[in-house]
């Protein structure tokens, strides 16, 4: 499923509008010439069997895409790159073949098939099966506004399509991704670092300026060092069954919103070392790539719900090798394409972009400790939302944590009455361990974190307080209020709504009044108010003075 106009991005680069010029034809192997000259031919709507519109060819540093309309043909570029190989008819039929079949897991309703062209390259005949001269995937075709990183462009994306997309990644790997056979080799240590240190071969080999080998030079030692430091932890992450099946180039251009909903496209069949991954370094890519379209309140709420319903917060302390990583995927790409393309040498100001990007994901920045403190209704939540979308905290939510530790969904609906079933005080305690344990293993993975739970008694705050002090993070409680009438209109709301998390009705807010110890005065020292009225946005400012 492709856009349906030129110069669109797909797959790891920009389109030309054109195949390819013929200034460059007579310069390509003999596959390169038989394929451009069915390119040509494929213009003609008299190929088709169906009605044809508009015509038009985009293409890709791998791919070359024929819309016609309806339906897109992608046909794959006579190309041996290292990380894939397209050199024979035969490996573009399997390859297109094994297209369809893995995109068909989060899109079937788009990847139609593989097609056969037999006759000529100049007077080609398009079949469903059978042996042909060139193959390519017939695809559902979209408008090119449909995809999210033009939807970004436009002012169309807002915070409702990033969760959306965040839900359906998680999804796609709880629950589509395969793991990783415990017998087969992918996800080692040395398979994760083998294409982070190709990548600093190929970008020198197709951008060889002093500037870009000087930074590539600091990154690539970066790289190496992290490598070997974390390489217990990679280990650790496949064993535990954290190396899927995944798509494997999940950025903005694969990412298109179709009848109400986010559709995956376009994953990776060339090559099961680029597939077979980490699902910690799939949502690192569309993270990274939000940030590099200079969305970052976008990227922490991708990065953010995913984690809230994946509970995979262990993944974190691989999140920065993985974002620098992608973030040199995408200049990788840029580079490549440039080399196609005869352009000059000089890195261009988009290379530059994802070089910084690389750079900054390896700072360092002490991260903090927030907790909420407040009733049932008084809008926690939303103030621990804001502190994810505008200060790039990590939210942690005791009812998202509460569910999954009884295996429900954040929505599930468990009729327990007060005290009882998940919210027994033993199911409590276990919640509260849980949200320490998460919140410890956020912060010495560099992030900052604001537990949103209620924390109406004292030790239960003073769990954080002493967490806090032993990571070495400032500590911050944020006590919540809001009047009244607010409350038990949000808890009336909460009531009609099936999609709401918390399942607190007046019932448990009564309780909560009569049993919650009062913050002390040591507390307050370190205690920041915050007045959160109902269409009235609060104020953080306070909280960061």
């Amino acid at each position: 499923m492709l856009p349906v106009s030129h110069g669109v991005q797909s797959r790891h680069g920009a389109g030309t509008g054109t195949a390819l010029s013929p200034q460059l034809a007579a310069s390509l192997s003999e596959q390169q010439q038989r394929q451009y000259a069915l390119v040509q031919a494929l213009q003609d709507p008299a190929c088709y069997a169906h009605p044809t519109r508009d015509i038009s060819v985009i293409e890709t540093h791998i791919s070359i895409v024929v819309l016609t309309g309806a339906f897109a043909y992608k046909i794959k570029k006579p190309l041996n790159l290292g990380f894939l190989d397209f050199s024979t008819p035969q490996r573009r039929k399997y390859f297109c073949e094994e297209e369809v079949r893995l995109n068909s897991r989060y899109a079937s309703d788009i990847y139609l098939g593989v097609v056969t062209f037999s006759g000529s390259p100049g007077t080609p005949y398009i079949r469903d099966k059978g042996e042909g001269f060139e193959y390519a995937v017939r695809m559902m075709q979209f408008d090119q506004g449909d995809l999210l990183s033009a939807m970004l462009e436009r002012g169309r994306l807002d915070i409702a399509h990033i969760r959306r997309v965040a839900s359906k990644v998680a999804e796609f790997h709880i629950h589509g991704a395969a793991r990783c056979d415990a017998t087969a080799p992918y996800g080692s240590q040395a398979r994760v670092l083998s294409p982070m240190l190709e990548n600093f071969r190929q970008i020198r080999e197709n951008l060889p300026d002093q500037e870009t080998a000087r930074k590539l030079a600091d990154l690539e030692h970066w790289t190496r060092r992290n490598g070997i430091d974390k390489a217990e932890h990679i280990e650790q992450r496949r064993n535990d069954g954290f190396v899927r099946e995944c798509h494997g180039d999940l950025h903005l251009d694969n990412i298109a919103w179709i009848g109400g909903h986010p559709v995956l496209f376009d994953g990776i069949e060339f090559n099961p070392y680029l597939r077979f991954i980490d699902t910690m370094s799939e949502i690192a890519f569309p993270v990274m790539d939000l940030q590099r379209h200079g969305a970052p309140s976008y990227a922490r709420v991708l990065l953010n719900d995913y984690l809230e319903t994946t509970g995979d917060y262990d993944g974190l302390g691989l999140f920065k090798l993985y974002s620098v990583y992608r973030a040199l995927v995408r200049a990788k790409i840029i580079a490549i394409r440039s080399r196609q393309l005869a352009e000059e040498t000089t890195p261009s100001a988009e290379f530059r972009a994802c070089v910084r990007l690389a750079e900054k994901h390896t700072e360092n920045i002490a991260p903090a400790l927030f907790i909420t403190h407040g009733l049932s209704g008084s809008g926690k939540s939303y103030v621990a939302d804001k502190l994810v979308r505008d200060h790039g905290f990590l939210r942690l939510r005791s009812d998202h944590t509460r569910k999954r530790l009884h295996g429900l969904t954040a929505t599930a609906s468990t009729g327990s009455a007060l005290d009882e079933g998940i919210y027994s005080p033993q199911a409590t305690e276990a919640t509260y361990s849980r949200l320490a344990e998460d919140a410890q293993t956020c912060l010495l993975a560099g992030f900052s974190v604001v537990v949103d739970a209620a924390f109406l008694h004292l030790e239960q705050r003073a769990v954080f307080g002493r967490l806090a002090s032993r990571v070495g993070v400032d500590f911050t409680i944020l006590d919540v209020h809001a009047p009244d009438g607010d409350i038990q209109a949000r808890l009336e709301s909460r009531r009609r709504d099936s999609g709401v998390v918390s399942e607190a009705d007046h019932e448990v807010v009564s309780a909560q009044r009569r049993r919650q110890d009062v913050l002390t005065s040591d507390e307050l020292q370190f205690t920041r108010r915050v007045q959160n009225v109902q269409g009235e946005e609060p104020t953080l400012e306070a909280v960061f003075g």
